[in-house]
């Protein structure tokens, strides 16, 4: 088993054969984080949602897009029609 990033003190519970062992460190594994460290993955993560929605709204805007143009092509096949209207006795 491999963990990464893990920060403060461990605590391991260990199976074999149906018996179980307990240990909970007393030294921590890293130091916290740094400030730094911190604000700098904040920014990643703000700047990954607001592209994730700038596509998002890019997306809904094409899709509208194509909606309107096969309507607009649609209603140009209506008007273009040759008309006759009703017969009537």
């Amino acid at each position: 088993f491999t963990a990464d990033d893990i920060h403060g003190e461990s605590t391991v519970i260990a199976e074999r054969s149906g018996e179980y062992a307990f240990h909970r460190g007393r030294l921590a594994l890293q130091s916290a984080p740094s400030q730094r460290r911190v604000q700098q993955q904040e920014l990643q993560e703000g700047k990954f949602r607001y592209d994730s929605r700038n596509r998002a709204l890019q997306n809904v805007f094409s899709q509208n897009k194509a909606i309107q143009q096969s309507g607009k092509q649609i209603m140009d096949q209506i008007y273009q029609e040759d008309v006759q209207g009703v017969k009537i006795k």
